[in-house]
């Protein structure tokens, strides 16, 4: 009886715990449990009590990505016929690296997940808008030299090729066709990219969005802010296809993460708006939002599309997700602008503003057509 109730553990265990490894040094440690088909989930422990509330927060978090409620459950990883286990993990400068294989529908794809052993919490990409790379003032002159009227005419034609010309909206072909969504770059080009499945979702494959541009880097250095040019000049980014945004994969590096995550509080806070004062003054405006410790100020230029070299100043504040900026012309106040931000229940953000006449008795609201930070 004694013998059977001794295989019988022994068995269970052995299906459980596929692998114990002590890492002293960090003061956790980190064993593996396996599941039905075969996969493979990892289970953080201490070995040093003060980070029990670490583990219990990474544990939780592990659990959610498995989809388990608890250790025991067989089903987690597996999602009918797609399922995840994990290839391999370590623990390297308070960082803790899960190396996992995913598959769903046919395809795999390997990809690293990066946990802070510091708060407990995943390290995600930073997104590093392509506008934050670019003078605030020169953002619109560069785009429209080297990408808008691309974009917009394959995203129109990806439209048409899918006999959905109906579904076209002027404001969002108007507002996407001024964002960059992926880019790179190399020793001495910049690739910019746009991939879209198609209109909504449907119509895949042949009405799929492409379109990839290479600028050579001596023709527009001119154009980087001081942030954008000390990202080129990092090398850790002189590499093709890497793209900001997008998942770490395989052979994402330490080094990177942790110089992605040093950009967090470095990059630029740029925001851009195309609309119209009244129903007919079209306008492009481009701010700048600068922290001094106490508040956040404003500096920026717009102009009317009516007449794009005349450029007018704009100083202000940003608070309570409200913009108050005085528009300057010939150093005198000729306009207020007040902009306030209102988020959905996506919590996409929605602007909404009006346009005050220097001595206070013309106001108009605000038609925004595109916001872009």
């Amino acid at each position: 009886m004694n013998k059977i109730l001794f295989l019988i553990l022994l068995t269970s265990s052995s299906s459980l715990l596929a692998q114990f490894n002590p890492n002293e040094e960090s003061g956790f440690i980190v064993d593996t449990i396996r599941l039905k088909n075969d996969v493979l989930v990892p289970r953080l422990k201490y070995s040093d009590i003060s980070n029990t509330e670490i583990v219990v927060k990474v544990n939780k978090w592990i659990l959610e990505q498995y989809g388990m409620d608890d250790w025991s459950d067989q089903n987690g990883g597996s999602w009918g016929q797609a399922y995840l286990t994990l290839k391999g993990y370590q623990i390297k400068d308070d960082i803790f690296i899960l190396d996992v294989y995913m598959t769903s529908r046919g395809s795999d794809s390997d990809r690293k997940y990066f946990i802070s052993l510091i708060s407990g919490n995943e390290i995600k990409q930073v997104d590093v808008p392509f506008s934050s790379l670019i003078k605030a003032e020169n953002y619109f002159s560069f785009i429209e030299k080297y990408w808008y009227k691309d974009l917009k005419n394959e995203l129109i034609n990806s439209y048409k090729c899918c006999e959905a010309e109906d579904m076209l909206n002027d404001n969002w072909v108007e507002s996407q066709s001024y964002v960059v969504s992926g880019f790179s770059f190399s020793n001495e080009k910049l690739l910019l990219k746009e991939y879209r499945w198609g209109p909504y979702g449907f119509c895949w494959g042949a009405c799929a969005s492409l379109l990839k541009k290479e600028i050579h880097l001596k023709d527009i250095l001119d154009d980087f802010s001081e942030f954008g040019l000390q990202i080129i000049e990092d090398s850790i980014y002189k590499k093709e296809n890497h793209y900001f945004g997008e998942s770490w994969d395989e052979s994402t590096t330490i080094e990177e993460i942790k110089y992605v995550n040093k950009l967090r509080g470095e990059i630029p806070l740029n925001q851009f708006f195309i609309g119209k004062i009244g129903t007919k003054y079209s306008f492009k405006m481009s701010l700048k939002i600068l922290s001094n410790g106490y508040e956040n100020q404003i500096c920026g230029t717009y102009y009317y599309d009516s007449n794009s070299e005349k450029f007018l100043s704009l100083k202000g504040v940003y608070q309570n997700n409200i913009l108050s900026i005085n528009e300057y012309s010939d150093g005198k106040i000729t306009g207020h602008f007040k902009i306030w931000k209102i988020l959905n229940d996506q919590s996409i953000p929605e602007w909404k503003g009006n346009w005050t006449s220097g001595d206070g008795k013309t106001q108009h609201d605000i038609q925004f057509t595109a916001s872009i930070p």
